[in-house]
């Protein structure tokens, strides 16, 4: 018995959400756009800075990404800024819904332990992600959590998390 010339459901279905996810890249690949992808070597690991507070900062081929804020007092309102910058040819992926979720927060009071896009401004080689907190009390607190970001190139996106952590010292 020979093979169907005609894809199966299963064989449209994987094709669909392929050009799906390209679509959503804004370009359809080339064959050879397809084979460099596949035979392409992982990311590099992320780079953790050395702070008490964990990995404020994470540098790649392709993008920078850090997390900081200004001083704060204990009872205030301060805002921690995740700011990602992606390096050429990459740029950041206008579509992407890109977010935060908080995995730690001692001593601060957030309202939301999910932080969403509506909390950041896009741009093309820019994204900063608000955090709005309050330090409950004076002293060493820290902000952790996971960023999903995307950057894309003409002919590939690529979808990313990175785990961040901020030693944030209120007065």
């Amino acid at each position: 018995m020979s093979a169907s010339p005609h894809p199966t459901p299963r064989g449209r279905a994987a094709w669909l959400g392929l050009s799906l996810f390209l679509f959503a890249c804004g370009s359809a690949p080339t064959p050879e756009a397809q084979t460099a992808a596949s035979d392409a070597p992982s990311a590099p690991a992320a780079q953790p800075a050395n702070t008490a507070g964990g990995t404020d900062h994470v540098s790649d081929d392709g993008f920078e990404l850090k997390i900081s804020t200004s001083e704060v007092s204990a009872g205030s309102e301060g805002t921690a800024l995740v700011e990602l910058s992606s390096k050429a040819p990459y740029k950041c992926n206008a579509d992407y819904p890109y977010r935060f979720k908080v995995s730690a927060s001692e001593g601060l009071e957030l309202a939301s332990l999910d932080i969403k896009r509506d909390q950041a401004t896009v741009e093309h080689d820019r994204v900063v992600l608000k955090i709005p907190f309050k330090a409950q009390q004076p002293g060493a607190h820290t902000l952790s959590g996971q960023f999903q970001f995307s950057i894309c190139t003409s002919d590939r996106c690529r979808i990313e998390k990175r785990e961040l952590s901020l030693q944030i010292d209120a007065k």
